[in-house]
């Protein structure tokens, strides 16, 4: 006889509530597996058990795939626990429908997949000569209508302030992670801002969710992608100051009076502190500066690790939120980065003060 005593939800839940499975037993031990439920049949986790008082805890399942998750960065996962005795003539299975989620919000998942994209944000603001491309994922589920609207608001070339409105829709074919992409490069030359249209915000409404982009004329001091809280990708725009710290690592040897350096090794850091941020993007900041997934993007993308970072937040509207962190690249080489401007528009920004 093998029975659970662990409820568990039929219906999407975040991976930070999967919990402890307990289990009642007359066997002395019993076979565990845990497995992605799909044809390829990918084992996560494996091990056997030994009832205890006629009882089986199951432990850390949570971390298991969580970390299965982000290894194959994965946002929605559907796993199997299989729970059989020895020979495996009674078999147990539990089905789970995961969302990957690294905190615990105060929204249930079901409810907010259904109203949310996978941020922390409703909208966001886009320097958009320097980037031309967004994406917004979402929990959609099978034979789904997905209806997607699209609110473009600019003012055109003769100077008049319009609006323009498009829709479509599609079924989803499989339960999983759906996206909306969004080429903003496409949309500037659609629209004549390259002729002197000026582009002012886009809104997206996916059934019951709305994300809204507002647009400046102005290039960001830092741009970068990470993974969020949902382990999909989030790009972010910051705007501060940056400090470059140089630092060598050396072994000293004096042979015959005369003193000789070696194994040199530099390490350039670079430490940035932000302008005042809104509380919005505070609480984005804290998905950002802890996450192991980060790219920065200048003429390319880069790799780079936060090293250290000083996240003190009020919650008072009085005070002004900065967050500083320090940062490097991944492999460890000194970059000398080239500023590349996609739009060729050379001069959005002051000279250098040199020259001024």
């Amino acid at each position: 006889m093998i029975k659970r005593n662990t409820y568990v939800s039929p219906y999407l839940i975040y991976s930070a509530d999967i919990p402890t499975l307990n289990y009642t037993t007359d066997y002395d031990r019993l076979c565990v597996s845990v497995y992605k439920a799909t044809a390829d049949y990918d084992v996560i986790f494996t091990t056997e058990l030994c009832a205890v008082n006629g009882e089986v805890n199951i432990y850390d399942v949570r971390l298991l795939v969580e970390q299965y998750m982000k290894d194959k960065g994965m946002a929605y996962l559907e796993f199997n626990i299989d729970v059989e005795n020895e020979g495996g003539e009674e078999v147990l299975v539990t089905p789970f429908k995961v969302l990957y989620c690294s905190f615990k919000p105060s929204e249930v998942a079901s409810s907010f997949a259904r109203f949310h994209f996978l941020t922390s944000l409703n909208s966001k603001i886009l320097y958009y000569y320097d980037i031309s491309e967004d994406e917004l994922c979402f929990y959609a589920e099978k034979d789904k209508e997905i209806n997607i609207e699209k609110t473009i608001l600019y003012t055109s070339v003769d100077g008049e302030l319009k609006k323009e409105i498009s829709n479509y829709s599609y079924t989803v074919q499989y339960t999983g992670i759906d996206s909306v992409w969004v080429d903003l490069a496409d949309i500037w030359y659609e629209l004549g801002c390259n002729e002197g249209a000026v582009l002012h915000s886009i809104t997206y409404k996916v059934n019951e969710r709305m994300f809204t982009y507002y647009l400046v004329d102005k290039a960001p001091d830092m741009y970068l992608s990470f993974a969020n809280a949902f382990n999909v990708r989030e790009v972010i725009t910051i705007n501060g100051k940056t400090t470059t710290v140089i630092k060598r690592e050396k072994s000293e040897a004096v042979c015959g009076g005369v003193t000789t350096y070696y194994d040199i090794n530099f390490e350039k850091l670079y430490e940035f502190e932000s302008e005042r941020l809104t509380s919005a993007e505070v609480k984005l900041f804290e998905e950002f500066v802890t996450s192991d997934k980060v790219l920065l993007y200048d003429s390319s993308a880069h790799r780079i690790l936060i090293t250290d970072f000083t996240y003190e937040v009020a919650d008072d509207d009085t005070e002004k939120n900065i967050v500083k962190f320090t940062w490097r690249y991944a492999d460890n080489r000194r970059a000398m980065p080239i500023k590349y401007e996609r739009n060729m528009r050379i001069f959005t920004e002051q000279f250098d003060k040199t020259f001024q």
